[in-house]
């Protein structure tokens, strides 16, 4: 048995972030019944000293595997980084 590649997998991760503005608000005479407009950014960033692609290690969907691979980072892709912006307009 060796712990040479066993590594701290603690991480910090700010996964959820909305930000908005009700412009309803600032034009008092708008046409609009609603007139939101949104960012939201999903995976924004993680904090780890993991020298791996992601501290958050899957698992196989392969019954055969699952046994040994639980808890292994086998070189699953990281979750994505995801931008996404949004009008919310109520007439």
């Amino acid at each position: 048995m060796s712990d040479l590649y066993i590594y701290n997998g603690d991480y910090w991760r700010i996964s959820n972030v909305t930000l908005g503005y009700d412009f309803n608000r600032l034009l008092k005479k708008s046409p609009f019944a609603q007139l939101r407009l949104y960012v939201t950014a999903q995976n924004l960033f993680t904090f780890t000293k993991y020298p791996g692609m992601d501290p958050e290690i899957g698992t196989s969907t392969d019954d055969e595997k699952a046994g040994w691979v639980s808890g292994i980072d086998v070189g699953f892709y990281p979750t994505p980084r995801t931008y996404m912006i949004g009008a919310n307009i109520k007439f």
